[in-house]
């Protein structure tokens, strides 16, 4: 089982940790858009008014306490900018860098721009090939890469909307660039 939590600070971190109590095995992804993972939100009022002088007694775990107790992907500064249900399909955005990744798409092989040439071996060549990027500019190149080196290939320009409208079996090989 794959989970994504949208958010950790609220109930993000709480159902994240809960999870994992119940699965040891799944694997549990929590992206929250603040730098922070989990911290004592009632404790605010105190910190504002100086009973709590330093804004970092009020953090309660960060994202390696999360990673070593709890075996979470904890990303911070990553904010969901696009969620498709019926998809099971989360595209999460580092508010930093802007790049854009996808989670939860089953079948689907996420292979960096730059890494695509060298990583040619892990994709299939049986089989038709959908390229899926959040600006078409990469999406085009990889695609034209494949096409280059004998796979059946398809450019899906328009992200995961595009994807959910062509409604793309389980059956095709994806691969999402970056």
């Amino acid at each position: 089982m794959k989970v994504v939590a949208v958010g950790g600070v609220a109930g993000g971190a709480s159902c994240a940790a809960r999870l994992r109590r119940l699965d040891e095995n799944a694997e549990i992804i929590m992206a929250e858009r603040g730098p922070y993972v989990s911290y004592a939100n009632c404790d605010l009022p105190y910190h504002v008014g100086g009973v709590i002088p330093k804004q970092s007694s009020l953090i309660v775990a960060s994202a390696p306490i999360f990673k070593s107790a709890f075996n979470i992907d904890v990303r911070t500064n990553c904010e969901a900018v696009s969620i498709a249900p019926k998809l099971k399909v989360v595209e999460l955005r580092n508010v930093q860098t802007g790049e854009v990744t996808a989670e939860s798409v089953p079948g689907a092989v996420n292979i960096p721009m730059g890494q695509l040439r060298s990583r040619l071996n892990e994709l299939p060549r049986d089989r038709e090939i959908h390229v899926i990027c959040r600006s078409a500019q990469r999406a085009y190149y990889a695609t034209r890469v494949l096409l280059q080196n004998g796979f059946n290939a398809k450019n899906i320009s328009g992200g995961m909307l595009a994807r959910a409208m062509f409604k793309l079996g389980a059956k095709e090989q994806e691969l999402t660039t970056a």
